[in-house]
Formats: C-alpha cells, sequence, structure tokens
C-alpha cells in the first residue's frame, strides 16, 4: 500500500505540473506519445527543438552528475560533504536502485547504427566513464570490481566505497507493474477527479481497490 500511495504522489504531482502548460499543448500539430512539453511535427519520433527562441537554454556550465557537489564549477561545498550507504529501517537496510532504458523504435530508418549505439551505451567502457565521472553507477560489477576502473574515480573515495557497498544491498526503487496501460487509466481517472476537487484519500482507496485484483492476477500469470 505505501508503494501505491508513492506512486499517487507523484502522479498528482506531475498532473499539477502538467496543467500549466496546457496552452502549450494545444499549439503542437503532433506530438505521439510525447509528453505534453514536446511535440515531433516531422513525425520521426524524437522531440522536435523549440521554435521559441525563449524556450532554448544556454547555461555556462551542464553538470551530468548525480553529485555535482564535488565539481568547483557548480558547487561551494567541495570537500564538505560526507557520504555512506542509507541507515537500515524496520525492515532491513536497502538501496533503492533505478535504471534507463535504451532500444530501437520500431518506425527507425537506422536499426543497424541504433542497435551499435545500444552496445556502445550499456559497454563496459562507457560504465567505467560514468563511474568514473561520477554522473551514476554502472550496472555491471565488473566495473565496480575493476581495480584500474576505481584509480579513475574523480570523486571522494569514500564515495565510491559507499556506491559499492550499496549494489550490494541493492532493489527496485519502485514495484514492477505489468498491466501498466490498465494502471495508468484507473490512476489517471483518480488523479482528474482530484484536481476537480474530490477527496485525495477516497480516491486513493477506489484507485487501489480497482487495481488490487488487476495487480494480483498479473502477479499469478507472471
Amino acid at each position: 500500500m505505501s508503494e501505491f500511495r508513492l506512486i499517487w504522489a507523484a502522479a498528482i504531482v506531475g498532473a499539477l505540473a502538467v496543467t500549466g502548460s496546457v496552452s502549450q499543448a494545444q499549439e503542437c500539430k503532433n506530438r505521439g506519445q510525447l509528453d505534453t512539453l514536446y511535440c515531433d511535427e516531422n513525425n520521426d519520433l524524437v522531440a522536435d527543438t523549440p521554435t521559441d527562441p525563449r524556450k532554448l537554454k544556454d547555461p555556462p556550465t551542464i553538470v551530468f552528475a548525480y553529485t555535482p557537489v564535488e565539481d568547483p564549477a557548480a558547487s561551494r561545498v567541495v570537500g564538505k560533504v560526507g557520504y555512506t550507504q542509507v541507515p537500515a529501517g524496520p525492515k532491513g537496510r536497502f538501496s533503492a536502485t533505478y535504471g534507463d532504458g535504451i532500444g530501437i523504435a520500431q518506425a527507425s530508418k537506422n536499426k543497424e547504427a541504433a542497435f551499435l549505439l545500444c552496445q556502445w551505451a550499456v559497454s563496459k567502457q562507457q560504465g567505467a566513464r560514468l563511474l568514473q565521472s561520477g554522473g551514476g553507477v554502472p550496472f555491471r560489477n565488473s566495473v565496480l570490481n575493476d581495480p584500474e576502473v576505481r584509480k579513475g574515480v574523480k570523486l571522494p573515495q569514500e564515495w565510491l566505497q559507499s556506491v559499492i557497498d550499496a549494489s550490494k544491498i541493492s532493489k527496485l526503487g519502485l514495484p514492477v507493474i505489468i498491466p501498466v496501460a490498465e494502471f495508468r487509466d484507473i490512476v489517471g481517472a483518480g488523479v482528474t477527479a482530484t484536481l476537480s476537487g474530490a477527496d485525495p484519500a477516497v480516491e486513493l482507496k477506489k484507485a487501489h481497490e480497482q487495481f488490487r485484483p488487476i495487480l494480483e492476477r498479473s502477479e499469478k500469470a507472471s
């Protein structure tokens, strides 16, 4: 139930953010399955560059890292931050794990090149670069356990050790939901009702009762 509440809260916050961009959504002639913030008017399955110059951003420094606190160009607390694992709770000690996905669109005209890009993105070499720059944590233990890779890590050794230790107790940060279409429909209806003035607690309970049997059937089938 607590996981469902977490997803519900995230859905409401996301919906509140989207309501402010309704006028933007109406300006787009084709969006496909992209978020309302983006357009795909040339139907290439990739978000178009904004035509409004005011929407273009050109910051002086772009930091692709989960821990920019150690970058002198982006932080005032370099060397003043400590790192450790998440402390244990009543059910044990776990590190929430999230990941990104990469794939090939069915409509792609360059499937072979896209496949090579996928290979490159998940390669050990790229995993090493990711870890060494502090941009994230690779999913390969062979990268985390490689002494040569560890030597090249730019962040404090305390950070590296906490990452290695956390990888040993990692668990998925969100539940795996196979019937995601039904989930979105039910939660979406509840979020819409909540934004229209309905009681969030009532809508949460209703959505939970509607989706629970669907989830249980899915779990039994898998």
